[in-house]
């Protein structure tokens, strides 16, 4: 038993597509966290924005190489991804993972080639891209004030209309998924504390030379009341513009559970 979980964590063989190996955790979470191998992962730079936030991966582009989340983070079932770029003050785990989604701002970019992940990433940013392209404000209406505030103000305006979160477009009122849509989404999680999340996507579609569809997301989230919502933008379209045309690349590695 402890070396077939173990086993899971091994690097995964090169294989000729990009869809993600399925794999079926042998033990529960307590005995897989304690099989883990002891890794030590420290920020390779100090991103240079006002956040200065540590930054852990960061790829270029076309990059023919790209981390996964497999030894990377705990707290998340990994669904296939390739991580580009990802900062964060993140926690770790007592095996020196870092523990997902628990860095107060976070950026990350990825890509992934699951056909059900694309399937309803697409489904959803339709939805939720036409409900932003109707909201009667844009960034520059929020763009001084932090994120407690915004989404003290805008939150409830969506409560209203009964939607979860208050969303505005920042890619024009068209829905195009293959030229790439983004939205800044206003919230509030548990013991209502508020946050916001900015997100570009972009489906690549197979084609003459590219043999795998892809998604290309770009992720700012952040859970900082005191973040202010234009700070946070600069850094998601720094990103957004770094990224957005990524070139089609035959990944390999990435596992899913």
């Amino acid at each position: 038993m402890f070396k077939k979980i173990v086993d899971l964590f091994r690097p995964i063989p090169p294989r000729t597509s990009p869809r993600a190996k399925t794999v079926i955790a042998q033990g529960n979470h307590v005995e897989n966290l304690a099989a883990h191998p002891e890794v030590t992962h420290a920020p390779i730079s100090q991103g240079q924005t006002e956040f200065d936030l540590p930054v852990w991966v960061d790829h270029p582009a076309d990059a023919d190489h790209v981390d996964t989340y497999a030894g990377l983070f705990w707290d998340v079932e990994p669904m296939g991804e390739y991580l580009y770029y990802l900062s964060g003050k993140f926690l770790k785990n007592d095996k020196g993972l870092l523990r997902f989604r628990t860095a107060p701002i976070e950026t990350r970019v990825e890509r992934n080639f699951e056909v059900d992940v694309m399937e309803v990433a697409s489904l959803n940013a339709m939805d939720d891209q036409f409900i932003a392209t109707q909201t009667a404000a844009d960034l520059s209406d929020i763009a001084a004030l932090d994120v407690a505030t915004a989404a003290n103000m805008f939150v409830p305006k969506a409560f209203e209309l009964g939607q979860d979160r208050w969303m505005i477009s920042l890619s024009g009122p068209g829905i195009n998924l293959h030229s790439g849509v983004a939205r800044l989404m206003l919230g509030l999680g548990p013991d209502d504390a508020p946050f916001v999340e900015i997100l570009y996507q972009r489906q690549q579609p197979k084609g003459p030379d590219v043999p795998h569809a892809s998604l290309i997301s770009v992720f700012v989230f952040c859970t900082d009341a005191t973040a202010n919502i234009g700070a946070l933008a600069q850094e998601f379209e720094a990103l957004r513009q770094r990224y957005r045309d990524m070139p089609y690349r035959a990944l390999t590695g990435a596992i899913r559970m």
